[in-house]
């Protein structure tokens, strides 16, 4: 039985993820709770969610006929979410 939790080369696989981070950091709304979370030096899986939270409020206005969001912001933030969760 194996107990491992994580691959033994995930930091290789995070490394796309971080760029995809720093791509999306670079076109955030203006907000104080966002700005609060990127002052950090490390975003991580949960702060990445934070922002997810907050971009439902700050993106409502760009929802379709279908409840998914048309902005390229919110995409980009989930898409970051999937791949940690791969």
């Amino acid at each position: 039985v194996s107990r491992r939790h994580v691959n033994k080369e995930w930091q290789k696989s995070v490394i796309p993820i971080r760029e995809k981070i720093n791509n999306a950091i670079q076109d955030m709304p203006a907000h104080n709770d966002i700005a609060s979370l990127l002052s950090g030096s490390y975003i991580n899986y949960f702060h990445c969610h934070k922002i997810i939270e907050i971009l439902k409020e700050t993106e409502a206005d760009t929802k379709n006929l279908f409840g998914r969001y048309g902005s390229q912001r919110m995409k980009d933030w989930q898409d970051i979410v999937k791949n940690y969760e791969k």
